[in-house]
């Protein structure tokens, strides 16, 4: 009876030791997915900007050639 203790022992820390695995990788995956996630953002915003700036360059040049004509 008691190797059937142990052994339940085993099996039950065997299973907790790879449920507590599985949960490290979902947290990392997880971080890592919510850095993906800001870094994806601040690009969308970075290129945003830029897309506007350039925009109002080339309003800018062409109100310049207007006056120019």
């Amino acid at each position: 009876m008691e190797y059937f203790y142990l052994l339940a022992t085993l099996v039950l820390g065997f299973f907790a030791g790879a449920q507590w695995s599985n949960i490290k990788k979902k947290a990392q995956n997880t971080a890592e997915q919510l850095k993906l996630s800001q870094l994806e953002n601040s690009l969308s915003e970075a290129l945003a900007e830029k897309n506007q700036l350039t925009q109002e360059k080339e309003l800018l040049h062409i109100k310049t050639a207007k006056l120019e004509t």
